[in-house]
């Protein structure tokens, strides 16, 4: 028997329905897809593990994390009564979006200033990094691999104590830091900036304090590039050989002094003393004694990868040289 076609108001009562089906947002809260019963919607976490009903605010199965795991004391709570800070991707457990963002953020951060850092901050900035990366991957794994997110919880929270404790020291190092620079300031014998005169043809002599590994001029620490930069623009055109007139410049030989460093950068013969010299001694030692005298050294320009070893290895000595003055400093009696 066929059908009787439809009335004309069933019809347009059809065609509106369409209508209204169409304009209805797929997406809804968090990203998830909304799916329309009736007049009304539910989203799905979990790929349809739960559902959650927007209108009554709650999730119309119970948590089996509930009670006493991480879904919450309440087993119909959504995302912990906390939506907005809050998403539940699995339907399993919440996780917080602002840690993540967080996470990320920091993430970010952390790569885009970790060319400035020291060593031992260097050592800080990996340990936060791990710390932060491992808590976010912990958020993520919360609803669907409950057993993995506790333990990744746990590294993170102790990469997090250790990232702390170098924080810690790094701030002990940088009130160090401002106790020899007050030290500096108040102490005469140390009133001695970059100096350079001139002591003979193609010769020129630089005057400054130093440590091994470490120079000191202007109240400051200065690495040996930081101390060719500023000695080249002082420097004659027709120079050829520098005596380096700094305590200890030539300690460390052609590993990792700071006269070799110099040396490399300039691209000229450095003269220095691997003990405490003056730059009237190395004068003397230049011009009447045969080279090397005693504890006077001559540094040549290395080639391209031994001046890149001697560059690191002189970076990490400046690093533990410059690390142990400013612990010293701030113990130091007054």
């Amino acid at each position: 028997m066929p059908s009787r076609p439809p009335s004309p108001a069933a019809a347009r009562a059809a065609a509106q329905a369409v209508r209204i089906w169409k304009k209805r947002p797929r997406l809804g809260l968090h990203g998830m897809l909304s799916d329309y019963v009736g007049n009304k919607n539910y989203y799905h976490m979990g790929n349809g593990v739960r559902s959650y009903d927007p209108m009554i605010q709650r999730v119309l199965q119970p948590d089996p994390l509930s009670p006493f795991g991480t879904g919450g004391i309440n087993p119909y709570a959504f995302c912990l009564g906390d939506p907005v800070n809050n998403r539940d991707p699995s339907g399993y457990s919440a996780i917080s979006n602002t840690g993540i963002a967080l996470g990320l953020v920091s993430l970010v951060l952390s790569i885009a200033t970790f060319g400035t850092a020291s060593i031992l901050a260097s050592l800080g900035l990996a340990l936060a990094i791990i710390s932060v990366a491992t808590g976010a991957a912990s958020n993520l794994l919360a609803g669907s691999s409950p057993g993995q997110a506790a333990t990744l919880g746990r590294v993170s929270y102790g990469l997090g104590v250790a990232a702390s404790l170098v924080s810690l020291v790094l701030g002990a190092i940088g009130f160090g830091a401002w106790r020899l620079g007050r030290h500096l300031r108040k102490n005469p014998d140390f009133d001695m900036s970059l100096r350079v005169w001139n002591k003979g043809p193609g010769v020129q002599t630089v005057g400054i304090h130093g440590s091994p590994h470490v120079t000191i001029a202007a109240n400051k620490l200065l690495r040996a590039p930081q101390l060719a930069r500023r000695i080249r623009p002082l420097l004659d055109a027709d120079t050829d050989t520098v005596l380096l007139g700094s305590c200890h410049a030539g300690q460390g030989n052609s590993m990792s002094s700071v006269a070799q460093v110099v040396a490399n950068r300039l691209g000229k013969t450095v003269v220095a003393g691997k003990g405490t010299v003056s730059p009237e001694y190395l004068w003397k030692s230049f011009t009447l004694h045969k080279l090397p005298y005693e504890d006077v050294r001559v540094f040549q320009a290395q080639g391209m990868w031994t001046s890149a070893r001697t560059s690191l290895v002189n970076t990490v000595r400046f690093e533990q040289q410059s690390t142990a003055i400013y612990l010293r400093q701030l113990y130091a009696h007054h």
